[in-house]
C-alpha cells in the first residue's frame, strides 16, 4: 500500500562543510562558480540566480547528503532541501544560504515494506519537466523537428503508435513485472500523454489536477 504526503515549509539551501565555510562565503562574494553535490540537480542549477554565481553539479547523490563532502572532498558544498537545517549542523555542515527558493516536496511511502521506503520528488521539478515537454510540442507546431519529442508531436500517427506501445508495455509489466518496472513504464506512458495533452491545447498537469479534485480515495 502506498501513501502520499506533501511537505511544506521547505527551502533549497547551500550547505558548506564547516572547514570550508569561509572559502565558500568568499566565492559567493566574488561570484565564482560553485561546485556542488546534490540530490536535486535541477533545483541546484536554478539556484544560481539567487546565489549570484554559476552552480556546477559535480555529483548527483542517491544516498546520504551529509556524507557528500567526505566522498567528494573537492566540492564547495551541498545543495539540499531543508526545513530547520539542524540535521546539517549536526553533521558539521554550515547553512551558508537557505533563501534560494521555497519548495513543496511530495513523498510516496510504501507502507507494506518491513521498513517503510519512500520516493521523494520536488513538485516544482515535475512541473518543470512537463513544461519542457510542452515547449517542445509548441516548437513542433512551427516545423521544428530537432528532438524526439518534436518529431512525435509533429506526426499524429507516430504519436498514436507511441501511446499504444507504451500502454501495451505497461499492461505487460502489470502482469509479470515488479514495482520498479511498472513505474518505469508508467513514466514512459505519462511522457507520451504529456505530448498528447499539449497537442490538444491542454496539459498533463491539468489532468493530474482534475484527478486530485475528484478525491476518490
Amino acid at each position: 500500500m502506498y501513501r502520499t504526503v506533501a511537505q511544506t515549509g521547505l527551502r533549497v539551501a547551500l550547505l558548506a562543510p564547516s572547514v570550508r565555510a569561509t572559502q565558500v562565503q568568499e566565492k559567493l562574494a566574488s561570484g565564482e562558480t560553485l561546485q556542488v553535490a546534490t540530490s536535486y540537480p535541477r533545483a541546484a542549477k536554478r539556484s544560481s540566480g539567487a546565489l549570484g554565481c554559476a552552480v556546477r553539479v559535480m555529483a548527483t547523490l542517491g544516498g546520504s547528503v551529509e556524507a557528500a563532502p567526505k566522498v567528494y572532498p573537492d566540492i564547495d558544498g551541498v545543495v539540499d532541501i531543508v526545513k530547520s537545517g539542524e540535521t546539517a549542523r549536526q553533521n558539521c555542515l554550515i547553512v551558508a544560504r537557505d533563501d534560494l527558493q521555497p519548495v513543496t516536496l511530495g513523498a510516496v511511502w510504501r507502507e507494506s515494506s518491513p521498513r517503510a521506503t519512500r520516493l521523494i520528488f520536488d513538485a516544482s521539478e515535475v512541473a518543470e519537466a512537463v513544461a519542457a515537454i510542452e515547449r517542445r510540442v509548441g516548437e513542433a507546431a512551427t516545423g521544428q523537428q530537432d528532438s524526439y519529442t518534436q518529431r512525435l508531436a509533429g506526426d499524429d500517427n507516430r504519436l498514436r503508435k507511441k501511446l499504444g506501445e507504451e500502454f501495451a508495455e505497461l499492461l505487460g509489466e502489470l502482469c509479470t513485472g515488479g514495482t520498479a518496472t511498472v513505474q518505469a513504464e508508467t513514466a514512459d506512458l505519462l511522457y507520451a500523454l504529456a505530448i498528447a495533452n499539449a497537442k490538444q491545447g491542454g496539459s498533463l498537469l491539468g489532468a493530474l489536477a482534475l484527478l486530485a479534485s475528484r478525491n476518490t480515495a
